[in-house]
């Protein structure tokens, strides 16, 4: 991912968590808010909680995220174009209990991210 599609900024997470739209699959939890400032982007921000999960776990999970929205950015590519719009997401892990975190693959974080993507462009 490029510097300029990391979401930063205080103001961003706050705007993004009260007013944003949820989205929820199996594994992550998704807040977006779509927005009109600026030129078409899209800003993605990952959070894993660090409750019950040391930092190998966490940077882990954080890694599969980015690798699946890498992969998954595509289905959002158009929409943003012709729409001319900024959106900006924040992807959590939820936690699932029936799920060890060393057994999650790139496909389980890949179908909800795929999921994200699909149900924000459908949107735009």
């Amino acid at each position: 991912m490029k510097k300029s599609e990391i979401l930063r900024g205080r103001n961003f997470f706050k705007r993004i968590a009260h007013t944003g739209k949820r989205l929820d699959g199996h594994l992550l939890r998704c807040t977006y808010l779509v927005y009109d400032e600026g030129a078409a982007s899209l800003q993605v921000a990952f959070k894993v909680p660090s409750r019950n999960l040391n930092a190998v776990r966490r940077n882990r999970l954080r890694r599969l995220m980015r690798e699946a929205m890498t992969k998954e950015r595509s289905l959002l590519d158009t929409p943003l174009a012709k729409s001319s719009v900024r959106v900006g997401m924040m992807m959590f892990y939820k936690g699932a209990k029936d799920v060890v975190v060393e057994r999650i693959t790139l496909a389980q974080i890949r179908k909800d991210v795929g999921m994200f993507c699909r149900a924000i462009a459908s949107m735009l």
